[in-house]
């Protein structure tokens, strides 16, 4: 028996480092017979899929470069790759919802620098330790003092006035004690009504919070399952998109798979005779006719036609226009087929040609 380790991507208390496991019955050791993915889905215990949604499986595999890859497989038949001896997945659930708690909000965040803290510091003890009939000096003076101080919060308040903040727990950040005194200044009301998800953090009735957006207010309940609704669909649209990768590359292996029964013993005999050996060039020339795809291009040619090794190289290039691969690639699989082997046959018996006989030109 195997043992197998998988973990889930993006669950709390999941990780490489600390993988579940489960038994893959019938297999010693991974590397004593290969493992499929199927064989590897049998085993897979449901209890581990607690939300019963689906389910898409990366596998760790071994590379030279970077170490280990992971790499993402779909088709049942397809063998599992291992990382020193072992089998080790990652399980992505398509269908899990994003929480709550961890959607980016909006945090309110005003900047004032000490000058403009001080400024107002002496304001307000101007305005209060001011005697009545004294001299309008220290009125003048606070007057001035306040004036110093909005040209500071005017100044700071621009620079940085908001941030996005994941709210790992789902807590309403409040502003800090030097910024709460300029909460409402100007600069920082116009900015946050310009803005369109402007989140009032300051309430603490956690749904009751509202933003404004085209005039039009909104419950935080609402934003969340908007922002959820728009992840979902894209979810859904890329794994539609893989589906179909998967369907057509399956196909595509059924097609390739189909023509190689059907063709693969006529190409043999074209390029190969009785005893194995590579047919020369001038004869796979002039016998291509017989195995191309119909409705194609090429023109039969007799042996007169391949006699000076001059026209051998010419009828060779006419040859690679039709059955080259960039040729063929938007083909059916059948053709591509076809094209690929004679390529290849002919290909070869030129190169052998090269060495014994030199075109001229």
């Amino acid at each position: 028996m195997t043992l197998v380790t998988y973990f889930f991507q993006g669950e709390p208390g999941e990780s490489l480092t600390r993988p579940n496991a489960f038994l893959l019955p019938g297999h010693p050791s991974p590397s004593s017979r290969v493992v499929t993915l199927g064989q590897f889905l049998e085993s897979f215990p449901t209890s581990a899929n607690a939300r019963g949604g689906r389910l898409h499986f990366r596998f760790r595999a071994e590379d030279a470069k970077l170490g280990y890859v992971w790499q993402d497989i779909s088709i049942p038949t397809a063998i599992l790759p291992t990382y020193n001896g072992q089998i080790t997945a990652k399980v992505l659930c398509l269908d899990a919802k994003i929480a709550a708690q961890r959607v980016a909000r909006l945090r309110r965040k005003h900047n004032m620098d000490y000058g403009a803290e001080e400024a107002l510091q002496a304001s307000s003890s101007s305005s209060t330790s001011r005697v009545p009939g004294a001299p309008s000096s220290s009125s003048s003076s606070s007057s001035t003092a306040q004036t110093k101080a909005s040209a500071c919060v005017s100044q700071a308040a621009p620079q940085d006035l908001m941030d996005f903040d994941m709210m790992g727990g789902g807590e309403d950040v409040g502003p800090s004690p030097r910024t709460s005194s300029v909460s409402s200044t100007p600069a920082v009301s116009d900015f946050a009504t310009m803005s369109a998800l402007d989140i009032d953090s300051s309430s603490g009735s956690g749904g009751a919070a509202s933003t404004t957006a085209g005039g039009k207010q909104l419950k935080r309940e609402e934003l969340v399952a908007r922002r959820e609704a728009a992840i979902q669909e894209k979810v859904n649209q890329a794994l539609e998109f893989k589906q179909e990768l998967d369907e057509n590359q399956k196909r595509e292996g059924e097609e390739l798979e189909a023509a190689k029964l059907k063709h693969d013993k006529i190409l043999t005999e074209w390029a190969f005779d009785q005893s194995k050996k590579k047919r020369n060039v001038r004869t796979l020339l002039t016998t291509m006719h017989k195995v191309l795809w119909p409705d194609n291009s090429w023109k039969a040619i007799g042996l007169g036609d391949v006699i000076e090794p001059k026209k051998v190289k010419l009828q060779f290039r006419k040859a690679m226009l039709v059955v080259h691969p960039d040729r063929c690639n938007t083909m059916s699989a059948e053709n591509r087929f076809i094209g690929k082997r004679i390529f290849e046959g002919i290909n070869d018996s030129y190169q052998e040609f090269l060495k014994s006989e030199q075109p001229d030109g």
